[in-house]
């Protein structure tokens, strides 16, 4: 079995690379927005396996806030950013996020989903950047992509090593 976060899963398909995820620093101050703003629960954590290939992966992680108003399960992410341009593709990877977690949570419901972007030098509060019924099955259309993507690189690897001048084959 193998593990995962949500935050890994959805950040691969984004940034196009689990190399070049390594390298991404989210902003020093996002854990502070994200507990100044209310957006730090660490109550409900999420985890569930998920068979793709054949191989069995246990996907986790911890959404931002889950709420509970008028019977419905409310799962929202905030993102938080310096550069207005990268609004929208910070709401992308919030909303694909919040599907995950609420691919994980519903079995028998349907969660709300809410992504917030919050621009550190210019919004007073979070801006509502999407809210809505959870997609299912975009939920899982990104899981498969972002695994299938973690094979390609695996696979890329071992034939580069396979492939490799004397002296560097393990």
């Amino acid at each position: 079995m193998r593990r995962i976060g949500v935050s890994k899963l959805v950040y691969i398909l984004f940034y196009n690379s689990l190399e070049r995820y390594r390298f991404i620093k989210p902003l020093p101050d996002g854990l502070y927005f994200h507990r100044r703003l209310g957006f730090d629960q660490n109550d409900i954590k999420v985890q569930f396996y998920y068979k793709h290939n054949g191989e069995i992966w246990l996907i986790m992680g911890k959404p931002d806030r889950v709420e509970f108003q008028n019977g419905t399960v409310v799962i929202s992410e905030l993102k938080t950013i310096r550069r207005e341009k990268s609004r929208d593709i910070m709401g992308t990877i919030g909303y694909a996020q919040a599907n995950i977690y609420a691919y994980g949570l519903a079995k028998n419901f349907t969660p709300v989903v809410r992504v917030y972007v919050f621009n550190v030098e210019k919004d007073d509060r979070p801006v509502l950047w999407y809210e809505g019924p959870s997609d299912t099955k975009y939920a899982e259309k990104i899981i498969k992509k972002a695994l299938d993507r973690i094979l390609e690189e695996e696979e890329m690897k071992r034939k580069l090593i396979t492939n490799a001048p004397c002296g560097i084959r393990r």
